[in-house]
């Protein structure tokens, strides 16, 4: 079990008018009450909100560096078991969307396997009671070989991808003419390197696709036997819940509810 959290801190200072009078983007600032980064003397200036009073002393602003916060990195051979995470609070993991990116399953969709939480080769891993928010990728990650997953009764908000993503890997098997595909597609999944088993429940996920439009509370390509109920699901840009193929079958969706979805849509 891998776990870091980390942070880049930058002391900000509210620039002196006079400061500002020579560069014209500068001096949007007031007039936008936004931010301006001026490089030359490596100097972020910004606009206070005044409904909040003025600002404390000794302000600091911190960037996040970190894309993964906990890392399960097991094998189908040497799987990670019984682990169970509960009540922790996983806060700000930076932006992946540039990050490498595969195709999951043929279809729209790109997808990096990367979340706060990233998981492979586990059996019977519990996420419970935990708060995911603020995290500008994915916000659980679940790829390749995974069995008996569980994610209940928690909250995963203000994500900037996808809630909770499944995504394993097949080969190409035989047929198909003279086509070759890529590594980890194809309509061979005997390997058995997918998620399956993965349970949903009891979870609230909201505010999501903040950066990635192409996303859902629950997103799953070359998984199966996967069990949703009891989830409430809003505010998303596309699809709360994507099953991206048809692998593998035995998928069970009950007794949630969704709203305010597919808000981006042209």
């Amino acid at each position: 079990l891998f776990m870091c959290i980390c942070f880049f801190c930058l002391m900000i200072r509210p620039p002196p008018r006079s400061s500002l009078s020579s560069s014209s983007a500068a001096s949007d600032v007031y007039k936008r009450q936004e931010y301006f980064f001026d490089q030359a003397s490596d100097t972020l200036y910004y606009y206070h909100n005044a409904s909040t009073g003025s600002p404390p002393t000794g302000l600091v602003f911190e960037s996040v560096e970190q894309k993964v916060l906990v890392s399960f990195d097991g094998s189908q051979a040497q799987p990670i078991e019984g682990i169970t995470i509960r009540g922790i609070y996983f806060v700000d993991a930076a932006y992946t969307y540039m990050e490498p990116h595969g195709m999951p399953s043929g279809g729209d969709w790109g997808l990096q396997r990367s979340g706060a939480i990233r998981v492979e080769g586990t059996e019977r891993v519990s996420i419970e009671n935990v708060t995911i928010m603020n995290v500008d990728g994915n916000g659980i990650s679940i790829n390749n070989y995974n069995r008996n997953l569980t994610v209940a009764n928690s909250e995963l908000k203000w994500i900037g991808d996808s809630a909770i993503a499944a995504w394993g890997s097949t080969a190409q098997g035989r047929g198909g003419g003279n086509a070759t595909l890529p590594q980890g597609v194809g309509i061979d999944g005997t390997g058995g390197k997918q998620p399956r088993g993965t349970n949903i429940t009891g979870n609230v996920m909201h505010e999501i696709g903040l950066y990635q439009k192409q996303s859902s509370m629950y997103f799953q390509a070359q998984a199966c036997e996967t069990t949703l109920t009891h989830n409430v699901f809003y505010n998303g840009p596309r699809a709360p819940i994507k099953f991206n193929d048809q692998f593998g079958g035995d998928k069970y969706n009950s007794e949630k509810l969704i709203l305010k979805s597919c808000r981006a849509n042209a």
